[in-house]
């Protein structure tokens, strides 16, 4: 499939492979299956599962990305469901960014919720101003004034109310996202310098060549450790 913009409501599974471009993207509901991705943009609700390679592609998916025996060159992917790949990086130092247990979607949510909390503070700021004016000549208010403060105050309460409401939505989404988020990125084979792993909010840039089979992983202070394992551990 070349230099196509696909837009799936389900699974997507192609027979050869996808070439794209900067200007054509590749948004699945489900997930994807194809033998290799080249200069692709892809989006995806589901696994990432590809059998040869992936190269200078972008790939941004709630689900996993699977490649056991081929190489991953180049380009982003972040995967809220962990990676798995047989190489990472090139010999010749091609720059490389994983992540993993990232949710791709959960910030621009947050954004748009933290908006909304913007447009509510300044909404409560005007009114907390006339219920500041009322009560600085308390004193000399009338009986229609003192209605008019009472109401302020109610309506003061009603759009806290409203602010707390969406913070209790952020903090809902960022605890369901950490329940799908799973933090693995496993290579197979070798992993190349110039390679950037992040798991969650952590970050490391491998210094040099490594023979795999490794897992990367977030260690108990909190930094991303690299060690070798078992091949019978390769597993998401």
């Amino acid at each position: 499939m070349d230099n196509a913009s696909i837009v799936c409501g389900g699974n997507l599974s192609v027979r050869g492979g996808i070439t794209g471009s900067a200007k054509r993207s590749v948004k699945v509901a489900g997930g994807i299956h194809a033998r290799f991705l080249l200069n692709a943009n892809i989006e995806a609700g589901g696994d990432v599962v590809v059998e040869n390679e992936i190269v200078n592609s972008t790939i941004q998916t709630q689900g996993a990305v699977i490649m056991p025996g081929g190489r991953l060159i180049g380009g982003e992917t972040i995967a809220l469901g962990g990676i798995l790949v047989g190489q990472l990086g090139s010999e010749s130092g091609t720059p490389t960014s994983v992540a993993a247990g990232v949710d791709y979607k959960l910030q621009q949510k947050i954004d748009e919720k933290q908006q909304k909390i913007k447009e509510i503070q300044a909404g409560l700021e005007f009114v907390q101003k006339k219920i500041d004016d009322f009560m600085s000549r308390q004193k000399q208010l009338t009986h229609e004034q003192r209605e008019a403060c009472t109401e302020l105050m109610m309506k003061a309460a009603e759009i806290e109310e409203g602010r707390e409401e969406i913070e209790n939505e952020i903090r809902e989404l960022k605890s369901e996202s950490r329940a799908l988020a799973n933090s693995k990125i496993l290579i197979r084979d070798v992993i190349y310098s110039e390679t950037t792993l992040r798991i969650e909010d952590a970050v490391f840039r491998t210094p040099a060549q490594a023979r795999g089979p490794l897992h990367a992983f977030i260690g108990e202070d909190g930094s991303i450790e690299v060690k070798i394992v078992r091949a019978a551990k390769l597993k998401l």
